[in-house]
């Protein structure tokens, strides 16, 4: 960071540190930065991967995919997506026809003995 500001000016300098705070930021989110101290230390879990990239003889670590198995993990993350969307749907559907049963019933209930009493009146007239 102190690299970044050599500016004399306090204007220069806030602005230099806001930039390189603003890169550090965006290439921690790329995974360009690893930050150790978030890591669990066992092996099981943590893996390299710039060591097996260099293994691979590559330095980019998203070649070490080919193009057909990057293509069915996107694939397949798209059929996850659909799946979580179309359940979500069922729910929300499902949820609508027991609530309309239930306001059914409820208008049932509350009209149904008057409606009786008006369907006995009615054919006992006849």
């Amino acid at each position: 960071m102190e690299l970044s500001v050599k500016d004399r000016s306090a204007k220069s300098q806030a602005e230099q540190r806001r930039n390189a705070l603003a890169d550090i930021t965006n290439d921690s989110l790329k995974g360009y930065i690893i930050w150790p101290q978030h890591e669990h230390a066992s092996t099981a879990h943590y893996l390299d991967a710039s060591s097996v990239a260099r293994a691979a003889n590559t330095v980019n670590v998203m070649a070490l995919w080919s193009e057909e198995e990057l293509t069915k993990m996107r694939e397949e993350a798209k059929e996850e997506h659909a799946s979580v969307v179309l359940a979500a749907i069922e729910k929300f559907e499902s949820d609508r026809r027991i609530a309309r049963g239930a306001e059914i019933i409820e208008t049932w209930t509350r009209v149904g003995p008057t409606a009786r009493l008006l369907w006995r009146a009615r054919s006992r007239s006849k």
